[in-house]
């Protein structure tokens, strides 16, 4: 009988471990996003996330974005992480045309609250930049499988340079468009082609319920409760 109960005891033990290393490794799959969302719109998950629209766009990494924070001027940032209600950017970097020497660039948190406008930056023949007032939108963020991120592409563009120039996605009227950095500055160069993003019917249900419940907590005003257990 004794036997029998230590056998029951390290099933449930194994089982528990097993739960464990299972949950951790979910958890390890998951990285924080932001969707923004038009206030009183749907959230709709579509193949391409990373251009602007009413019913939900990402905010992609590696993407640059025109923002204004407080009652500041528009300034061009490089998004390269995303935490809970805080976005990570980088300045525009001072590379040149000299290969030898490595541009800088400076690192900054800013809470997404303090932002009062996205701009999405002007391409060619459009009229201006459109500007999206923050006031109007959720920034919806949650835990995602998907990265949302956009990689950057390599192509000669300095006669005398025998080194590729890096080419980094920028959010415009136009949709995503590709700059390069040049002495704190972006120019233009061409139109990102954005591969559309197959979801499965679960993946979208997935990503879908994720957002709605981080939308309900927003527009109730919910609060959540975590716990953690002590060692």
């Amino acid at each position: 009988m004794m036997k029998s109960n230590i056998n029951l005891i390290k099933s449930v033990i194994l089982l528990f471990s097993v739960l464990l290393i299972t949950n951790a490794s979910g958890q390890a799959d998951s990285v924080w996003s932001v969707l923004i969302l038009k206030k009183g719109k749907t959230p709709e998950l579509k193949n391409n996330m990373a251009e602007f629209s009413n019913t939900g766009f990402y905010l992609y990494k590696n993407c640059f974005y025109d923002i204004a924070v407080f009652n500041q001027k528009v300034k061009t940032y490089k998004l390269i992480d995303v935490k809970k209600d805080t976005l990570i950017f980088q300045t525009v970097s001072s590379k040149t045309d000299n290969p030898n020497i490595v541009g800088s660039s400076d690192t900054l948190a800013i809470q997404y609250k303090s932002i009062k406008a996205l701009y999405l930056a002007k391409i060619g023949t459009s009229k201006g930049r459109k500007k999206i007032d923050c006031s109007d939108f959720y920034f919806i963020f949650s835990k995602t499988a998907d990265e949302f991120l956009l990689q950057s592409k390599f192509e000669a563009i300095f006669s005398e340079q025998n080194d590729k120039t890096e080419l980094v996605p920028r959010f415009t009227t136009k949709g995503i468009s590709y700059f390069y950095e040049y002495k704190n500055k972006l120019y233009y160069h061409s139109v990102v082609e954005i591969q559309p993003t197959k979801y499965t019917n679960e993946q979208k249900e997935k990503v879908l319920k994720s957002v709605l419940t981080a939308l309900d907590i927003i527009i109730n005003k919910r609060v959540t409760i975590t716990t953690t257990r002590e060692n």
